[in-house]
């Protein structure tokens, strides 16, 4: 009994290893470096998820060569074009928002800002990174938020457009991938969370790609 014991035990932890080595070996396919976007992009985004954002209407502006976005712009006729889960009705209108770049290095970093005119919401994410050329651009910021202290979202956002005349930024989409949901629960849980979220409308489910527009057209250079 003993002896078929430690060799049901042997095999458990040998099928355990080689799971975590196929995971892992996936992680690395997954993490091929995106030609014509910064390197550090590709630890968060395949070119799956680049070819269904480019396939819902988002544009992907490649290129190491991207214009000097530095600055703040206002976005106030932000609405929503595409949302793949239906989560959030096509034309809901999203907040007002001062938009900020800082800090863009030749290494194609940002630090991406954003800000309600209330005061009421301040966020500034540095890690962010940039590529275009020309007057246009992509920028693209993984971000972790953790809700009520317990539910940690992975959220991918991008924003691109092309410089105008006067230094604002035109055709103004974004677009929100979300990567992961992770609630204080087993795996199985996780999923079923997930999936009733989904069904209930949260605004922004696991797997959920949404993209949004300015109306007008341009987010306004404010300094």
């Amino acid at each position: 009994m003993k002896k078929v014991l430690l060799i049901a035990l042997i095999v458990l932890l040998v099928g355990s290893l080689l799971f975590f080595l196929l995971r892992l070996t996936g992680r690395k396919e997954d993490r091929t470096v995106i030609e014509g976007l910064p390197s550090e992009v590709s630890k968060f985004l395949t070119e799956q998820d680049i070819e269904e954002l480019q396939s819902h209407g988002f544009p992907i502006y490649f290129g190491l060569n991207p214009p000097n976005i530095e600055g703040t712009y206002f976005t106030d006729s932000t609405r929503v074009d595409f949302d793949k889960m239906n989560s959030i009705s096509v034309d809901s209108g999203i907040r007002n928002y001062y938009r900020s770049f800082s800090n863009q290095t030749e290494e194609l970093e940002i630090t991406f800002g954003v800000e309600h005119p209330s005061g009421d919401y301040v966020r500034e994410s540095r890690g962010g990174y940039i590529s275009g050329d020309g007057n246009r651009f992509t920028v693209y910021q993984k971000m972790v938020n953790n809700y009520d202290g317990t539910i940690r979202a992975t959220t991918v956002e991008m924003i691109s457009g092309h410089l105008d005349e006067d230094n604002n930024i035109a055709d103004f989409k974004i677009a929100g991938l979300m990567t992961e949901i992770r609630y204080p629960y087993s795996r199985l849980v996780n999923r079923l969370s997930s999936y009733l979220n989904r069904r209930g409308g949260n605004p922004m489910p696991e797997g959920n790609i949404r993209i949004s527009s300015e109306r007008d057209g341009v987010a306004e250079r404010v300094e």
